[in-house]
C-alpha cells in the first residue's frame, strides 16, 4: 500500500483547521508502471503467476518483466494449480533475463520449468544478471543451455531440482548451474 498525504478542512467548533492525514491505497505494480516506464516509487511488490502459459498476463514471463520494471526487491510466487510451465512453447524464446532483485518462490509443491526443442540453442532456464536474487523450490529441466546461469553476486538457490524432474528422473540441461560471479549460495 502507498501512503497518500492530503490536506483536509475540518470544522471543530467554529475555526477551520488544516490537518494532514494519511490514506493507504492498495496500488498494484501495473498501476506503478505507466507507458512501460518505471515510476519514481521503490516499493516491493508481489507478482503472482496465475497460469501455466508461456506468455501473456499472469504468466511467469509477465511476472519477470514486471519485476524487472519495478525498482527494489520483489517477490514472484505461484497461484494454486500452477505446477509446470513449458517455457518457449508459444514464444519460442527463453524467459527474460532477471535484471532486478527478486525472490522467485515455487512454494512447497515446487513449480517445474521445462524447456523444449523450439528454444534457441543456448537458451537457459533462468538467466540472472542482477544481485540479490533468490530462487526457491523450482524444478528446472530440458533446456538446451544451463538450468540457471548466475551472472550476479549475492544470489541464493534453495531447495530446487536442476536437470531432473520432480521425481528425480534425469531431464538434463547442457549444464545445471553456471556461476560467473562470487558470493553466491547454492543449498
Amino acid at each position: 500500500m502507498k501512503p497518500h498525504f492530503a490536506p483536509a478542512w475540518l470544522l471543530p467548533g467554529i475555526a477551520l483547521v488544516l490537518l494532514p492525514f494519511t490514506v493507504l491505497l492498495k496500488t498494484s505494480a501495473h498501476d506503478r508502471l505507466r507507458n512501460g516506464k518505471k515510476s519514481a516509487m521503490t516499493i516491493s511488490s508481489v507478482f503472482t503467476v496465475t497460469n501455466n502459459m508461456d506468455d501473456g498476463p499472469g504468466s511467469l514471463r509477465d511476472a519477470i518483466t514486471l519485476a524487472n520494471s519495478n525498482p527494489g526487491p520483489d517477490t514472484i510466487d505461484f497461484g494454486p494449480g500452477v505446477t509446470s510451465i513449458p517455457v518457449g512453447l508459444m514464444t519460442m524464446q527463453p524467459l527474460p533475463d532477471i535484471t532486478e532483485a527478486v525472490t522467485i518462490d515455487g512454494g512447497v509443491s515446487r513449480v517445474e520449468l521445462t524447456g523444449n526443442v523450439t528454444l534457441p540453442a543456448a537458451a537457459n532456464g533462468l538467466t540472472i544478471s542482477a544481485s540479490g536474487v533468490t530462487v526457491k523450490s523450482l524444478v528446472i529441466n530440458s533446456f538446451p543451455g544451463n538450468g540457471i546461469e548466475k551472472q550476479g553476486s549475492s544470489c541464493t538457490i534453495q531447495n530446487s531440482f536442476i536437470g531432473v524432474n520432480g521425481d528425480c528422473t534425469p531431464f538434463q540441461n547442457l549444464r545445471g548451474i553456471l556461476v560467473t560471479w562470487s558470493n553466491n549460495l547454492i543449498e
